[in-house]
């Protein structure tokens, strides 16, 4: 959802949930998060961070039986309490609910985190931003880092459409007066939601649009949309491994000219071997373009050489070429197993293609896991979820502080037996934007729950929180932490088979 949609829908949505309650929070897909206003008033929250949506929805999704851990959390604190006034972060999609008297003053919608409550905003929250000039937009390429609200979807439009209606875009945008919301659609799947109309840029291929007057209409069209995908995501996995499987196949040819390319390296050790036993008859120092000499086989053979080398060199390098292309072979034949390998599993639908993707790695088998030098003399049990990330446990109080401290990054997440003993558990992410999927987190919850006080019992309490926000304690004993920001608290069932897709590595 783009930051300049998400201003004119929070000028919509703010001023229709104040005054109103919250009855009730439910979690119908698992990152969804669903609250109720009224018998027939929903307001779901899909958190991304490049295709998320908010949308006010008449009709109510199905939900599970058994709330979720997040939903029986948010609920116990939500519920029946009042919104009073609302504030918009905007070009950070962001927007802050003030509650009546309960747990935190705040309920913080962010578009990439979710829901949060909070005691305090900062004071330039909603802060209106500076808008440049057209020109500048237009010359500088990370214009956005100082000026969030240019998206991407908007400096591809402003670049598409002549000056002129470009300064009309941009002057319509700074002075807050869309006028029309557009969805599009590209491949069955929803692409986009914008202030302005789609089918007069063109700055990408779409397969149909709709307009609509109101920011809330067409915000509801585009969530359903993003929704059902989210929940019914087969003709999106259909075209996915499609996209995959071409993708395998273009690797695979790029294969066949590296072999054929490495072959002939390996043919030029059978050169060399020749030049060698000529050696004594030529002239190591001169430079010439081929060498003629006379084999008990072949009779007499030409042998192409590079004049910018002497012959020894000419020698010496096709002796490396050689040792290089059979070394290369023997890459190129695992290679191709590999991709093979992985071109079957997505013929058979046996894996889906999107949790590499989020996991921002190849699909790998749990034996392929790559021990980083990091870890190095550290005691670590070694786990990877089912979507693919790679989740570390320590296995004594120094492992566990040697992992903190020397293994994590700040944008990882850290996992603990909540309110008594336990291990340090880390689920590593790429960078800092990577989003993890519901799942791997609980996985990583069962890890901490298992190694922690409350293993024998049938649930155990797990925090999660950012390793930035851990610190160890001055002069205590290792692997004692002090927690500034938890993230959240989770309930995981230690014996229901929640961890079935996690596999143990080592």
């Amino acid at each position: 959802m783009e930051a300049n949609f998400f201003r004119y829908l929070f000028q919509e949505l703010g001023p229709f949930l104040v005054g109103k309650r919250v009855e009730s929070v439910y979690e119908p897909s698992p990152g969804v998060l669903n609250l109720k206003f009224g018998s027939r008033l929903f307001l779901l929250i899909i958190p991304s961070r490049k295709k998320g949506a908010v949308f006010l929805a008449s009709s109510k999704p199905d939900n599970p039986q058994t709330p979720s851990t997040r939903a029986q959390w948010l609920r116990k604190r939500l519920q029946n309490r009042k919104i009073s006034s609302y504030r918009i972060g905007w070009p950070e999609r962001k927007a802050a609910f003030r509650l009546s008297p309960g747990p935190g003053n705040w309920l913080l919608i962010d578009l990439q985190q979710g829901l949060d409550l909070v005691d305090d905003l900062d004071a330039d929250f909603d802060q209106e931003p500076v808008w440049p000039q057209l020109e500048e937009i237009l010359s500088r390429e990370r214009i956005y880092r100082e000026h969030p609200q240019l998206t991407p979807p908007l400096r591809k439009t402003l670049k598409a459409l002549p000056s002129s209606d470009a300064r009309t875009l941009l002057s319509k945008l700074q002075d807050n007066a869309a006028d029309t919301f557009s969805v599009s659609w590209n491949k069955g799947q929803v692409c986009r939601v914008l202030p302005w109309s789609i089918a007069d840029t063109q700055i990408e291929e779409v397969e149909k649009t709709e307009s609509f007057s109101e920011a809330l209409k067409a915000a509801e069209r585009y969530g359903w949309s993003l929704f059902q995908e989210k929940i019914d995501p087969g003709p999106a996995l259909a075209l996915r491994r499609k996209q995959a499987i071409t993708k395998i196949e273009k690797n695979l040819k790029r294969l066949e000219m590296d072999e054929a390319r490495l072959v002939q390296f390996c043919a030029e050790g059978e050169q060399a071997e020749v030049l060698q036993t000529h050696l004594y008859e030529l002239d190591h120092n001169a430079k010439m373009q081929q060498v003629t000499v006379e084999t008990p086989d072949c009779g007499l053979r030409r042998i192409a050489l590079n004049p910018e080398l002497t012959l020894l060199e000419n020698m010496e390098r096709m002796f490396k070429r050689s040792r290089k292309g059979r070394r290369g072979l023997k890459h190129i034949r695992k290679r191709r197993q590999d991709l093979q390998e992985e071109r079957r599993a997505l013929e058979n639908e046996e894996f889906v293609p999107e949790e590499r993707a989020k996991s921002g790695q190849r699909t790998k088998k749990a034996s392929e896991v790559r021990f980083s030098e990091r870890w190095k003399g550290i005691s670590l049990h070694v786990f990877r979820s089912s979507q693919g990330f790679v989740i570390l446990r320590g296995k004594n109080q120094k492992s566990n502080h040697r992992l903190l401290t020397e293994v994590a990054k700040p944008f990882d997440y850290w996992f603990h037996a909540q309110d008594g003993p336990g291990a340090h558990v880390i689920l590593q992410r790429a960078h800092k934007g990577q989003e993890v999927p519901r799942q791997s987190l609980l996985e990583a919850a069962v890890v901490a729950g298992a190694a922690g006080y409350q293993a024998r019992a049938e649930k155990a309490g797990v925090m999660c929180a950012l390793v930035k926000d851990v610190r160890t304690v001055k002069g205590a004993s290792a692997g004692k932490v002090r927690v500034e920001r938890i993230e959240e608290s989770l309930l995981v069932d230690l014996h229901k088979g929640l961890d079935r897709g996690l596999k143990k590595i080592a």
